[in-house]
């Protein structure tokens, strides 16, 4: 395992992560259950709340394809 991204310069950084505490639950639409989901960010405490786990995967793929993500 690595623990270090390389550069085409040769620079050696640190991995960039993102470090979330998940919750998820059930609950009833009519009469079909659906998932709900939050995450909160470890260390600040900023919750996301989402209605569905698409939604909860569209978060996470659009914070894992921004180009500076939150965590150095």
């Amino acid at each position: 395992m690595r623990c270090c991204n390389m550069r085409s310069n040769n620079k050696i950084e640190p991995p960039v992560y993102l470090a979330y505490l998940l919750r998820l639950w059930q609950t009833e639409q009519g009469d079909q259950p659906v998932y709900r989901a939050s995450l909160e960010e470890a260390g600040i405490g900023i919750r996301y709340g989402f209605g569905s786990l698409d939604e909860l995967v569209e978060f996470l793929k659009a914070r894992l394809s921004e180009k500076q993500p939150p965590y150095p």
